[in-house]
């Protein structure tokens, strides 16, 4: 059985090739929102997860939320 990688949002956002102002224009936030969802992506709304997931182009399925 093959094992499954999993992202944070920042390994995420860095696997796409991102920086973290890129990331926020592309999803519709803030340079500071974005990186206060890095921080604590637990509390990012599932809205604002798919837009990174589309963006990175990792299911967020794949995504560690802590």
């Amino acid at each position: 059985m093959e094992k499954r990688r999993m992202f944070t949002i920042e390994q995420a956002r860095k696997y796409a090739g991102m920086t973290q102002k890129e990331m926020a224009k592309s999803i519709g936030v803030s340079t500071s929102t974005y990186v206060r969802i890095e921080q604590n992506a637990s509390n990012a709304r599932v809205g604002v997860i798919n837009r990174i997931s589309k963006c990175t182009g990792i299911p967020v399925s794949d995504f560690i939320l802590q």
